[in-house]
């Protein structure tokens, strides 16, 4: 293997025709051919000591170098019978098998590092890339061993999950990886649910999709009752009275009737502190301003808290 190219160099002897007398001639030197070789998975990758007992070749002419053991341990279907059948390969009496897998290299080196319970950042795969991952460990009978929620594909799939959350619920879902769809279902209180595509509706099923509008209702509503509890009136005193604090009960109704007229389960904390606290400057009585700071502290906390996810 070169440092250059990452290419692993077979030699082979090519057949030579016989000269005029029958003798067959004996090539000086070989005719060398190269393979692309995975930087990862090499014929020197050792995992537990042992060296790879198998080569696995992408739908891109790209080879890896795998442990047949450890793929077969990490599966519930023996690798989808993939090492049932193998290719001839030159030298088969000291290379290892080698075996077709349909996915593309990029794809294919996610799996095995999410397989072999390495981290894939350092590749930078697409979020496409991780979810086909996801398709792929699956049909291999290895994914709910593997993407666990503290696994390093999980984590990855996490962090580029803002590009598009929607997808990434929907392939969780479909899936049924529970902990991935909870995680990323806080990133969904911004959406449309009238705009869900159907294509994604389908994939995440009638379960995550019920579960996915009972969060938004649930927020919703919560936010609702959080603004229609006022804030708590003090005793009367002759700058203020009941008149006074009359007026910051109905001044609190019309601030909080804009946020509840249009109550959305992404409802910002800026907006909810800079709507309330316009009322601050309403008042003149420092009890009532007050008992406004403190309940506005309250709601804003409050709504922090409320719950997140499915």
């Amino acid at each position: 293997m070169t440092d250059d190219d990452d290419r692993f160099e077979f030699s082979a002897d090519q057949d030579q025709p016989p000269t005029d007398d029958g003798a067959v001639t004996t090539p000086t030197s070989p005719a060398p051919y190269s393979i692309v070789v995975s930087t990862t998975f090499h014929p020197a990758f050792a995992f537990r000591d042992l060296l790879p007992d198998a080569i696995f070749l992408s739908s891109d002419a790209l080879y890896f170098f795998v442990h047949r053991a450890h793929l077969l341990a990490s599966s519930t279907n023996n690798f989808a019978y993939l090492f049932v059948q193998q290719l001839s390969f030159p030298n088969s009496s000291t290379t290892p098998p080698v075996f077709l897998v349909s996915e593309h290299s990029a794809l294919m080196d996610v799996v095995l590092h999410a397989i072999y319970g390495m981290s894939c950042a350092e590749l930078n795969p697409s979020l496409s890339t991780l979810l086909d991952a996801i398709s792929a460990l699956d049909a291999y009978g290895t994914l709910h061993r593997v993407l666990t929620p503290s696994s390093p594909l999980c984590l990855l799939i996490l962090t580029e999950a803002p590009r598009d959350p929607l997808q990434v619920y929907a392939v969780a879902a479909r899936h049924r990886l529970d902990h991935l769809a909870v995680a990323v279902s806080a990133k969904l209180h911004s959406i449309q649910l009238a705009d869900v595509p159907a294509a994604a509706a389908l994939a995440m099923g009638p379960i995550y999709l019920k579960r996915l509008f009972l969060l938004h209702y649930r927020r919703v509503e919560y936010l609702k009752l959080l603004l229609n509890t006022a804030p708590e009136t003090h005793v009367e005193t002759l700058a203020c009275g009941f008149v006074q604090q009359t007026d910051l009960q109905t001044a609190w109704s019309l601030a909080t009737g804009s946020l509840m007229w249009d109550a959305r389960p992404d409802l910002s904390i800026g907006r909810l502190r800079w709507t309330l606290a316009s009322l601050l400057d309403k008042l003149e009585c420092e009890q009532c301003k007050t008992a406004l700071s403190i309940k506005i502290r309250q709601m804003v906390l409050n709504w922090c808290e409320a719950k997140a996810t499915i």
